[in-house]
């Protein structure tokens, strides 16, 4: 990123995804209401500002976990998700790297541990069921 800008490019969401599970567990009829909206072009906004934000410290965390990298390394560099902005700053910094040093410490004490990152699922037996955890 040389100029210290990225964009987070918007991931599709299931319908039956385990965050909207309190809603359509309890209310099987939304998931048609959805589809609906979804095909008439009234999408509903899935996640906030604060949900962006996360979604760019998950971001920070995923790429130093993946190329050995720090989070001090993105410091100053922003990113946009979800129709906002936001600079990798000191907190987020101090956040993701407590993270990064965590899951680092716990994979260093077993020489055999297998380490996905952003990997995707599918229900075997549901095609709309679908995430990445």
């Amino acid at each position: 990123m040389g100029d210290n800008r990225g964009f987070i490019g918007e991931v599709p969401h299931s319908n039956r995804g385990a965050s909207s599970a309190h809603r359509w567990r309890v209310c099987k009829g939304s998931l048609n209401l959805i589809d609906r909206l979804n095909s008439e072009g009234k999408t509903l906004r899935t996640s906030g500002e604060a949900a962006a934000e996360g979604t760019v410290a998950h971001t920070v965390f995923a790429t130093a976990m993946e190329d050995g990298s720090d989070a001090i390394d993105f410091l100053d560099m922003e990113f946009s998700s979800g129709g906002w902005t936001f600079p990798v700053d000191q907190e987020m910094v101090d956040g993701v790297q407590m993270m990064i040093d965590f899951v680092r410490d716990t994979i260093s004490r077993d020489p055999d541990a297998v380490v996905y990152i952003e990997k995707s699922l599918q229900s075997i037996t549901d095609e709309d069921a679908y995430g990445t955890p």
